[in-house]
């Protein structure tokens, strides 16, 4: 459950009569740029992306990831639990940050705003919070229903894990689920759970896990795509 770039990227390609070999980079607002030689066949450009796809993966999510930090947050949408939250901020001269919650799915950010990277942590605190509040007892609820038991539960904000389960049936969540729908988070938890039989994704593994979700492999691949769809600045 990896996070990876759609591949292969869109990109553009231009032709350039003093390049003497292709080059690769990262433009704003128009993203993958390829310059190539007067005599380069466009046939290779294939060729070229897989040779580069390393560098090509790690710096369209470097760039995204930079191109949207500047700017704060105004709302979170929990789409796992049916909830969006606003946020609102005011300036203060307190150079702590506080984070209050409202009624009505407000949160109200107060102190020093310059820093932005501090905003983004204490957002992702409350996040951890709600997702335990909400993820665990949906866990507890699942290993019922499935009849997979799991010896204890955590939450944690991974960056490329959606969950995973150790020897001793432990089984981490990542906090971030709560930005999927609903399908996804249980796709993900009887995943876990059907870990806790087999570690591994030998073909026992996957006959186990068929029999509580048929599409398995369809919501595998909905879920690789799903990290693209997250808030920049839970990873910022």
């Amino acid at each position: 459950m990896q996070n990876s770039v759609s591949w292969p990227p869109a990109y553009q390609v231009q032709r350039s009569l003093r390049a003497r070999r292709v080059r690769l980079r990262i433009c704003r607002h128009r993203g993958l740029q390829i310059t190539i030689p007067a005599r380069f066949s466009f046939k290779r450009i294939p060729e070229v992306l897989q040779e580069n796809k390393r560098w090509i993966e790690k710096n369209l999510l470097l760039y995204r990831v930079a191109e949207q930090s500047s700017s704060l947050p105004e709302a979170m949408d929990l789409q796992a639990i049916g909830e969006v939250w606003q946020i609102s901020y005011q300036a203060t001269e307190n150079a702590n940050l506080k984070l209050k919650q409202q009624a009505g799915n407000q949160l109200f950010v107060s102190g020093d705003l310059r820093d932005h990277d501090a905003i983004f942590r204490v957002l992702r605190r409350w996040l951890q919070k709600k997702a335990h509040l909400c993820l665990i007892p949906w866990l507890e609820k699942t290993s019922e229903i499935t009849n997979l038991a799991y010896e204890r539960a955590v939450i944690r904000q991974a960056k490329t894990r959606w969950g995973s389960c150790s020897v001793l049936k432990c089984i981490s969540l990542n906090a971030k689920l709560l930005f999927l729908p609903p399908i996804l988070v249980e796709h993900v938890m009887i995943h876990e759970l059907c870990h806790t039989v087999h570690l591994d994704h030998s073909r026992r593994f996957w006959d186990l896990f068929a029999k509580f979700q048929a599409d398995s492999r369809v919501l595998q691949k909905k879920l690789r795509q799903a990290h693209f769809t997250l808030p920049t600045w839970l990873d910022a």
